[in-house]
């Protein structure tokens, strides 16, 4: 987040972890509180209930993508030249590679996620 508010923007950078902190947040509680809901009209519409198939969709597909937004922001690192830890020197990554960083951590993700979003909207 440093990247984002300087380096000496202290209130700025408290801001913007108080922000991503409300929207984790909201992701977790709401995602997890609408699967019960689910579970229980689809046990009122089939009349059997089906918790662990459910929860095994939603832990595996969670799991699975984060592995594929690793692997891609992985690969969208070494495209923009970032150089890999080194314990014995304090590497400095070039000017380029702090901007794929800031592209990985914003725009690229809202523009990915906006594409699936509007691909599924009917009459678009």
């Amino acid at each position: 987040m440093i990247a984002f508010t300087g380096m000496y923007a202290t209130i700025w950078f408290f801001a913007l972890v108080v922000v991503a902190g409300i929207s984790i947040v909201t992701h977790f509680v709401c995602n997890r509180a609408m699967i019960p809901d689910c579970i229980e009209v689809d046990e009122s519409s089939t009349g059997r209930r089906g918790e662990g198939v459910y929860y095994g969709v939603w832990f595996f597909s969670q799991r699975v993508f984060m592995a594929l937004a690793f692997s891609i922001n992985g690969e969208i690192l070494d495209y923009f030249g970032f150089v890999k830890e080194n314990p014995e020197e304090i590497i400095k990554q070039i000017p380029g590679t702090l901007t794929g960083i800031k592209l990985v951590a914003g725009p690229i993700p809202t523009i990915i996620l906006s594409i699936i979003v509007l691909a599924f909207y009917p009459n678009y």
